[in-house]
C-alpha cells in the first residue's frame, strides 16, 4: 500500500507539473492566436490539407489530390499524418484557427515531454519545471511555427523530447520495451516530417543506445543486435515513406538504369551568391543568442556538482550515462551550424528552423548531471538522513517551482517580443485571410473571392493563378481545383514539361522574351496548353508584395479572354511608415484579384466526351513528349485530336487494343518481335488505318538489309549527309504550302543531322511514292497497303522540331497528320460528370462518343467500369503520367466510374506499416506473447527463441 500511496504522490506532483507548464504556455497561445495578420509564411498550406481531409476523410494509400496540379495520388505526396490529426481541429474552428490550436497543441506536448525527460534523469519535479520552461523561454524553438509556418515540422520537433525520454530509459535499463518504444516514436515522427527526426533524433538514439549496451556489459553481437533492431524497427514503422527508397534502389538495380550527374563543373561565385553565403554563416550566434540565458548559467553549477558528485558517489559508473547527453548537445549544435556556415550539406536546416533543439539537449545535460548528484547524495546519507535530504531536495525542487514563475513573469513578455520581431506573416494574399481567422469571417470571404463568372461548386473547370500565396490557400475555401498548386507534384523537373510550357506560354509573354519562340507558335502553345490543362479562369497581374505574372500580351490583345472580372476586399497589412515600425493590419486598405475567363472555343472540361481522332504513338518517354510539342506547334489540342501513349514495345499492346486506335505514330519504338509487330500493324493499315513512321533517329529499323513489307522501302541506313538541305519536292497534300527553304539547317550541336534513307534508289518498293528527297536521298516515301495508308520519314522530324521550334516544320507536320486523320474542331461532347470525391468520378450521356476524356492523372490505381466490352484506358496527352483516355464500346446511353483505389504497392506497403507498429506495440506491452501464441508448426522454434530472448532481457 506504501509502495502505490508513493506512486499515487508522484503521479499527482507530474499532474501539478503538467498543470503548471500548461499555464505558462498560456501567454504566448494567447499572442500566437490573437496576433493579426497570423504568423507563419506558410500557415496556409497546412490549412487547406487539413480543410480537405476535414471535407472528405480517406487514407492515403487510396486517396487522390484532385485539386493542385492535374491530380496525383496523396500516397505519393509528403507525409500526411499531420494533416489528417489537424482536420478535427480545422472541423471544429475552422480552417486557420483549427491548425493555430493544433499547433499550440504540438507546443504543449514539446513543454510536457521536456519536462519528462528531465525529470526521468533529475529526478527532481521543481528542477524538471524549470528546465522545461527555460526551454519554453527560448527564441529558437518558435522559428519553424511562427516565421515559416511549417506546422508538420513544429509537431515534429515535440517527438525529440519524447525520443529522448525514451533513450534516457533504455540506456538506463535496456530493455527491449524501450526499443520498441523508441522506435514507434521515430517511424511515427518520419511519417509527421522526416527532417529532424532523420536529423538529430536518429542519431541521439543510436548513441544511447550504444551507451545502454555498453552500460549493460552487452556483447557486441547483443548490442549489434538491438541497434539492427532499432533501425530495422523504426524503418518499417515509418515505411509509408521510407519505402520510396528501397524501391527506387530495386528499381534501378533490376533495371540497370543510372543517371550521371551534371559535368561537374562549377561556374563562378556570384556575389549575390557570397551574401546569401555570409548571410547564413551569420545565423550560426543564434545558437547562443536564442537560447535562453539562463541555461548557460545553470550548466556551470550543475557541472560543479556533477563532479562533486563523481567524487562522492558510491557508484561512479552512473556518471558515465550524463557523457552521451554531452556529445548529443554538442552534435545538435554543430550540425546545423556547420549547415549554415557552409561546411556540411546533408539534412539541411535553414535558419529558422537551425537550433531549436539546442535548449532541449542542453537542459538534458543540466538534468542529467543534477540527476547524478543528487542519487549520490542519497546513497552517501545514512538511513537517519535520508529523510532530511528528501525535504531539502523537496525544498530545493520549490524554490525552482517559484524561480519558474518569477522568471516566465519576468522574461515572457520580452520573449514573445522577440519572437515577435523574428516571425513573419502568413503569406495568402489578399491578406485580410490572414486577418479574419474565424469560421464565420472565413465564410463570409468565401462569397467576397469569386469573380460573377466562376460558380462555386464547379469542379469540372480549372483555375490558373500564378501566384503562389493565391494557390496556397484556395482549396482551403474553394473546391474548384488548379492548373497549378503550392507544393510541386511528385514528379521530376523532367516530367514536367507540359506544365512549364503552359506557364510560359501562358503568362508574362516569357515563351517570347525569355526562349525567342516566334509570336505565332507561342500562340498556339498558350491556345494547345490552355485546352488540355482544362484552364478556364486566368487570374493574374494584381498588386501584390508576391510576384505574379499578368496573361500575355498576345493573349490579351487577342479574343482568347471574353470576360474580365476584379474583385477587392477591404484588409492590408500595410508594411512601411507605420507608427511602431513594424508591419500593421489595416481594414481601410483595398486589395483586388485580377480574373479572366477563357473564351470557350479554345478551352475544354476536365471530363468530356470525345469524337475526335485517336493516335497511338510507340515511343520512349521523351520521343511521345516531342509528338505532342509538335502538335502544340499548330494548337492541335485535344479538340481536334487525341495522341495516346501507346508505350514503347509495339507488340506489348494486343490486336485488340489497337483496333481503339484511328491511326499510328512510330517514333523511337522498339519491339520485341519484329514480325509479330509489324504483322499486327499491317493487319490495321490492310483494314483502313493509317501510320506515320520516322527511323530517322535511333531505332533498330534505321539500319537494316530487311525492312517489313508494311514500309515503304526495302533496306535502310542511317548517315549523316550535309549539313545543308538540298531538296527534291514532289507536288502532294503532304508538301501543299510547305517553303521547305525555311526549315533549320539539318545540324545537331555542331554535327551534321542523321538521317534514314535507303541504300539504293531502288530499294523505295513498287507502288510507293517519294514526296521529299534530301540531297538525292528519299526522305519521305507514301504507300497505299490494303485499305491504309503507310508515310514513312527519315527525317526524324520530331526530334527536330523540338530542337528548332520552327512554323514552318510544324506547317509539315501537320500535313502529315492530315495525311493520317480528319483534324476538325467540333469533336468536344459535353458530358454529366459528377464527383461524389476525389476518387469517385461517375460520368453519363446520351450522346454519341468514341470515348470519354479526363484530364486528370492515370496513375497506377485508376480503373474504370461501364465503358462497355473490357473497360480500357489509355495515357493521352502533353503531361506525365498522362491523361486518361477510355474508349467507349457501347450504344446509346453512356453511364461510367472512374474510380481510384491506389495500386497493389500502396496497400502492401502500408500493411506492413501497420503491422510493423501492431506487432511493436505487442513487445512493448505484451512481451510478444499475443503476435507469437497464434505462430505453430515451422515457425514454432522462432517462436521459442524469440521469447525467451525477449523474456530474459525484461527479467534482467
Amino acid at each position: 500500500m506504501q509502495k502505490y500511496g508513493g506512486k499515487a504522490i508522484f503521479f499527482a506532483f507530474h499532474v501539478v507539473a503538467v498543470g503548471l507548464l500548461i499555464f505558462f504556455t498560456q501567454t504566448f497561445a494567447s499572442w500566437y492566436l490573437t496576433k493579426i495578420p497570423a504568423r507563419g509564411v506558410d500557415l496556409y498550406n497546412s490549412v487547406t490539407h487539413a480543410t480537405q481531409y476535414s471535407q472528405k476523410f480517406s487514407l492515403p494509400f487510396n486517396s487522390y489530390k484532385d485539386y493542385w496540379y492535374t491530380g496525383s495520388p496523396v500516397f505519393a505526396d509528403f507525409p500526411q499524418l499531420s494533416y489528417m490529426l489537424m482536420s478535427p481541429f480545422v472541423a471544429q474552428f475552422g480552417g486557420p484557427i483549427g491548425v493555430q490550436i493544433f499547433a499550440l497543441t504540438s507546443l504543449v506536448l514539446l513543454v510536457v515531454f521536456s519536462y519528462l525527460l528531465f525529470y526521468e534523469l533529475s529526478k527532481n519535479v521543481g528542477l524538471s519545471i524549470f528546465l522545461a520552461v527555460l526551454v519554453f523561454l527560448s527564441v529558437n524553438l518558435y522559428g519553424s511555427l511562427t516565421w515559416a509556418g511549417s506546422i508538420p515540422y513544429f509537431f515534429s520537433q515535440s517527438f525529440f523530447p519524447l525520443g529522448l525520454w525514451f533513450g534516457v530509459k533504455y540506456m538506463k535499463n535496456p530493455r527491449i520495451r524501450y526499443l520498441g518504444l523508441m522506435m514507434l516514436v521515430v517511424g511515427i515522427g518520419i511519417i509527421i516530417h522526416p527532417l529532424a527526426i532523420v536529423a538529430y533524433l536518429i542519431p541521439s538514439l543510436l548513441l544511447l543506445i550504444i551507451t545502454g549496451g555498453i552500460g549493460a556489459r552487452f556483447s557486441i553481437v547483443r548490442l549489434l543486435q538491438h541497434i539492427f533492431l532499432f533501425i530495422s524497427g523504426f524503418i518499417l514503422c515509418s515505411f509509408t515513406y521510407t519505402y520510396s527508397y528501397f524501391y527506387t534502389i530495386f528499381i534501378q538495380r533490376v533495371t540497370s538504369l543510372t543517371q550521371t550527374s551534371g559535368s561537374g563543373e562549377v561556374g563562378n561565385v556570384t556575389e549575390g551568391a557570397k551574401q546569401i553565403a555570409e548571410f547564413y554563416k551569420g545565423q550560426v550566434a543564434r545558437l547562443i543568442n536564442d537560447t535562453d540565458e539562463r541555461l548557460f548559467v545553470l550548466l556551470p553549477i550543475a557541472f560543479v556538482l556533477f563532479i562533486i558528485g563523481v567524487i562522492a558517489a558510491k557508484n561512479r559508473k552512473r556518471a558515465l550515462f550524463v557523457i552521451p547527453l554531452i556529445f548529443i548537445a554538442l552534435y545538435v549544435a554543430l550540425h546545423p551550424a556547420l549547415n549554415l556556415a557552409g561546411y556540411i550539406s546533408f539534412f539541411k536546416h535553414d535558419p529558422y528552423r537551425a537550433f531549436w533543439q539546442f535548449p532541449i539537449a542542453l537542459g538534458a545535460v543540466i538534468a542529467g548531471m543534477w540527476g547524478f548528484f543528487q542519487m549520490g547524495l542519497l546513497e552517501r546519507v545514512g538511513t537517519k538522513l535520508k529523510a532530511v535530504v528528501y525535504i531539502v531536495v523537496f525544498g530545493v525542487s520549490a524554490v525552482f517551482v517559484f524561480f519558474s514563475f518569477v522568471i516566465f513573469n519576468l522574461s515572457s513578455k520580452s520573449v514573445i517580443e522577440r519572437i515577435d520581431a523574428s516571425s513573419d506573416t502568413s503569406s495568402a494574399f489578399p491578406e485580410v485571410l490572414s486577418m479574419k481567422l474565424k469560421k464565420e469571417d472565413q465564410n463570409e470571404l468565401k462569397k467576397q473571392l469569386l469573380p460573377s463568372f466562376i460558380n462555386t461548386s464547379e469542379r469540372n473547370k480549372r483555375v490558373y493563378f500564378s501566384d503562389a500565396t493565391v494557390n496556397i490557400w484556395w482549396n482551403s475555401i474553394y473546391n474548384i481545383p488548379l492548373a497549378r498548386g503550392y507544393i510541386d507534384p511528385p514528379l521530376g523537373t523532367t516530367r514536367r514539361a507540359g506544365l512549364f510550357l503552359l506557364d510560359i506560354s501562358t503568362t508574362n509573354d516569357t515563351i517570347i522574351r525569355d526562349f525567342e519562340y516566334p509570336k505565332e507558335t507561342a500562340i498556339n502553345f498558350a491556345q494547345y496548353f490552355t485546352d488540355w490543362y482544362g484552364v478556364h479562369y486566368f487570374e493574374g497581374g494584381h498588386v501584390s508584395p508576391a510576384a505574379n505574372a499578368p496573361p500575355s500580351s498576345y493573349l490579351l490583345d487577342s479574343d482568347f479572354f471574353d470576360k474580365k472580372e476584379e474583385v477587392t476586399v477591404m484588409g492590408a497589412i500595410h508594411r512601411f511608415g507605420t507608427k511602431s515600425g513594424k508591419p500593421e493590419a489595416r481594414f481601410d486598405l483595398p486589395q483586388s484579384l485580377v480574373f479572366y475567363k477563357v473564351n470557350d472555343k479554345y478551352t475544354s472540361p476536365i471530363v468530356s466526351g470525345t469524337n475526335a481522332p485517336i493516335i497511338a504513338v510507340f515511343s520512349d518517354d521523351g520521343g511521345f513528349e516531342q509528338v505532342w510539342r509538335g502538335l502544340a506547334m499548330e494548337n492541335l489540342n485535344s479538340r481536334f485530336v487525341i495522341p495516346v501513349h501507346a508505350g514503347q514495345v509495339i507488340d506489348n499492346m494486343s490486336k485488340a487494343d489497337l483496333e481503339n486506335f484511328d491511326a499510328v505514330i512510330l517514333h523511337n519504338y522498339s519491339y520485341n518481335n519484329k514480325n509479330n509487330a509489324f504483322d499486327m500493324l499491317s493487319k490495321f493499315v490492310e483494314k483502313g488505318g493509317n501510320i506515320f513512321i520516322d527511323t530517322g533517329g535511333e531505332v533498330k529499323d534505321a539500319d537494316t538489309d530487311s525492312l517489313h513489307e508494311l514500309f515503304p522501302i526495302q533496306s535502310s541506313q542511317r548517315k549523316a549527309i550535309s549539313k545543308e538541305w538540298e531538296w527534291d519536292i514532289v507536288e502532294d497534300p503532304l508538301t501543299k504550302g510547305i517553303d521547305f527553304d525555311e526549315f533549320a539547317p539539318p545540324i545537331y550541336e555542331k554535327d551534321a543531322w542523321k538521317l534514314s534513307y535507303p541504300k539504293d534508289g531502288s530499294e523505295v518498293r513498287e507502288g510507293a511514292t517519294v514526296v521529299l528527297s534530301n540531297n538525292g536521298k528519299p526522305a519521305l516515301v507514301t504507300m497505299d497497303h490494303g485499305e491504309g495508308k503507310v508515310i514513312w520519314s527519315g527525317l526524324n522530324l520530331l526530334s527536330h522540331i523540338h530542337q528548332y521550334p520552327i512554323p514552318t516544320e510544324g506547317m509539315f507536320l501537320k500535313n502529315i497528320l492530315q495525311s493520317l486523320v480528319p483534324l476538325t474542331d467540333g469533336n468536344v461532347v459535353p458530358v454529366n460528370a459528377k464527383w461524389d470525391r476525389s476518387e469517385l468520378i461517375r460520368v453519363s450521356t446520351d450522346k454519341d462518343v468514341k470515348g470519354i476524356l479526363v484530364k486528370e492523372q492515370m496513375y497506377d490505381g485508376w480503373s474504370v467500369k461501364g465503358a462497355g466490352g473490357n473497360s480500357k484506358m489509355y495515357k493521352a496527352g502533353p503531361t506525365y503520367p498522362g491523361f486518361m483516355y477510355i474508349p467507349v464500346h457501347t450504344d446509346g446511353q453512356v453511364n461510367l466510374e472512374l474510380f481510384y483505389s491506389g495500386p497493389p504497392l500502396f496497400w502492401a506497403v502500408t500493411f506492413v506499416n501497420v503491422a510493423a507498429i501492431l506487432l511493436v506495440l505487442d513487445v512493448v506491452l505484451l512481451k510478444g506473447r499475443l503476435v507469437f501464441r497464434h505462430f505453430h508448426g515451422t515457425l514454432h522454434r522462432v517462436k521459442k527463441k524469440s521469447s525467451s530472448w525477449w523474456e530474459k532481457e525484461e527479467d534482467a
